[in-house]
Order: C-alpha cells, then sequence, then structure tokens
C-alpha cells in the first residue's frame, strides 16, 4: 500500500467511527443512513471533492428528494397522472446516467421516486420525515468527507473515475433509458397499487440494479451485491457476538473502529475481495443496526436482506432479459 491508499485508510477509518458515534449518540430513526452514505463515498476511488463539489451535492440531494415527495404528495391521489408522471420521471433520471451526469444526483432521483410513494401511503408525515432526515445526513456525510480530504488529502490526487457527461440529445441513452424504466415502473406500480410497504428495499435494489440496461451488468450488479451481503453478515455476525459478551458503548465504539479499520486495509488493498469490502462494509452496518432494537433478530434481519437481493436479482435480470430479447427479435423482423 503506497501513502495515499493509508490515507483514504484514515479518512474511511476516522470519518466512520465520527458518523457511528454521532448517528447513536443523536438517536434518531435514519440515524445509520451517516456511516452508511460516508461508506458510500469514501470507498469510492476519488480524489477529494472540492467545497464547490460539496455544496454541488448538497444542491442534487435536495433537488433529487424534492421531486419524489412532491411527486408523491400532489399526484398520488390520481393514479393516472401519478404513473404517468413517473414514468416520466423514471425515464429521465435513467437517461441523465446514460449520458454521464452526475450519479449521485440520479441515485437521489431514483430512490426517492421509488420510496416516497409507498411512505406515502402509509402516512404523509413519514414521507415528509424521511425526506428532512435523508436530506440531512446527506448533507453532514458530504460535510464530514470534504473535511476528512482536507486532513488527509491525496498524495497523487487526480481526476475523478467515470464517464464525460455527453452533449446534446443521444438515441442510445434513450433507448437505455426506456428499456430500464419498461423494467422498473410495471413493478413499482405494482408495489403502489397493492401497498406493498413491507418490501420497499426489493424495489429500490431493483431500481438500483437497472442502472444499466444489460442483463448481464444487472446481474454482475447483484451477484456482487450478494458477495458483499454474505461478507458483510459474516463480520456483522462476529462482531454481534463480541458486543452480546461486552455489552459497553465504549466498547461498542472500539469494535466500530477496529472493524472499519481491517475493511479499510480490504477496500484500498487492490485483492480481489477489494470491490466487494465497501459494500460488506455497509452490509454490517445496516444489520447491526437491524439488530440493536429491542426483540430484534439478527439472523432474520441477515436472511431478509439476502432473501430481497436474491428477488430483486431474479427480476432484474427477467425483466431486462425479455426486452432485449424482444427488441432483438423485432430488429431481426425488420431487416428480414
Amino acid at each position: 500500500m503506497g501513502i495515499s491508499a493509508y490515507r483514504a485508510v484514515l479518512r474511511l477509518s476516522v470519518a466512520y467511527t465520527i458518523s457511528m458515534l454521532v448517528a447513536y449518540l443523536g438517536d434518531r430513526t435514519l440515524g445509520f443512513l451517516l456511516p452508511v452514505l460516508t461508506v458510500v463515498m469514501l470507498s469510492l476511488p476519488l480524489p477529494g471533492p472540492s467545497l464547490q463539489q460539496v455544496f454541488r451535492g448538497m444542491l442534487h440531494t435536495l433537488v433529487g428528494f424534492s421531486v419524489g415527495v412532491s411527486l408523491a404528495l400532489l399526484f398520488l391521489p390520481y393514479p393516472p397522472v401519478y404513473a404517468l408522471l413517473l414514468g416520466l420521471g423514471l425515464f429521465y433520471s435513467y437517461y441523465l446516467f446514460n449520458r454521464g451526469a452526475s450519479f449521485w444526483l440520479v441515485l437521489m432521483l431514483i430512490i426517492s421516486l421509488l420510496l416516497m410513494p409507498l411512505l406515502k401511503l402509509l402516512h404523509q408525515q413519514l414521507a415528509l420525515g424521511v425526506f428532512f432526515e435523508f436530506v440531512l445526513f446527506a448533507w453532514m456525510a458530504l460535510a464530514l468527507i470534504f473535511f476528512m480530504h482536507l486532513l488527509w488529502p491525496d498524495a497523487d490526487a487526480g481526476e475523478p473515475h467515470g464517464k464525460q457527461a455527453l452533449q446534446g440529445y443521444s438515441p442510445d441513452a434513450a433507448i437505455a433509458a426506456a428499456k430500464s424504466t419498461l423494467a422498473v415502473l410495471p413493478l413499482a406500480l405494482l408495489f403502489i397499487s397493492f401497498q406493498w410497504t413491507g418490501q420497499i428495499l426489493v424495489l429500490v435494489f431493483v431500481g438500483i440494479f437497472t442502472l444499466s440496461a444489460d442483463s448481464q451488468k444487472g446481474w454482475q450488479s447483484a451477484r456482487n451485491s450478494l458477495v458483499s451481503t454474505l461478507l458483510g453478515g459474516a463480520a456483522a455476525y462476529l462482531f454481534y457476538a463480541l458486543l452480546v459478551a461486552v455489552p459497553e458503548f465504549h466498547f461498542f465504539m472500539l469494535l466500530h473502529l477496529l472493524t472499519v479499520l481491517l475493511f479499510a486495509r480490504q477496500i484500498f488493498s487492490g485483492s480481489r475481495f477489494a470491490p466487494y469490502m465497501g459494500s460488506a462494509l455497509t452490509t454490517l452496518v445496516l444489520l447491526i443496526n437491524a439488530s440493536m432494537g429491542d426483540g430484534a433478530d439478527f439472523t432474520q434481519a441477515f436472511l431478509t436482506r439476502f432473501g430481497l437481493i436474491v428477488l430483486a436479482a431474479v427480476y432484474v435480470v427477467s425483466a431486462i432479459g425479455l426486452l432485449e430479447r424482444l427488441t432483438y427479435v423485432r430488429g431481426k423482423t425488420r431487416t428480414a
């Protein structure tokens, strides 16, 4: 590991520990989002954000979730209108992604479009509460990441990885966005119509897995999530067993620090397990959070998460595969 890798390990470890401390001392319902978002962003091989990029990320968070909550609150009582607007919103989000727009903006849009209507069905105040807390913790995560990069800047900072945004209209991006929308929209409407609020994560996973309108890439994304869930679940089980043996808050935080140090070294080691470890650490956070309440069942939380990912993976591969098959048959008929 070079000097940049060691600094990356320090950034992730310190930021994660601080975010966990804030999340548990703050005792907010969605407090776990702060360490999750911190891990997601700091485990990627990206250079430190400028202050302008941080403010842009904050704006993208606010805009993305404002779109989802506004559509749900204003148009959900009118199903035909809402179905049309949801389809247009999903199509535009996937189109932006395929043109190389901000991944953070696209992620916020897709999560809010799929999450907010189901939360609104449960209670309007719940949707508004999630909106405000998600935006708050996303902003805190962005600010924390900025300060971590100030403390430990990259020794060889380079340009961000990723594709450049395309200029003007892109037919290929529009076709890919249409395929992703056709795969997600029917499932989203079924969830809303039958009020399947207990399986919200399935819909969110489907929305993320279909960012690439390719069945093989969708399966690859789902497979990576399954491997990460297994690794994170095994680590979370050991974490939980140690915490049960020593149920003290200071030991709880020390355990988090030691855990993130081990994970961070793997994330930036370049080993064959490195691509899975960021998501595995996120899984650990979610499983530990789900197991901390009264009467919580760790095994059930793990099996539920694993099962939801499997369901989402099967749906994505089947839906995108069917659309690819239909597109191939239509193209073959035209050329005949």
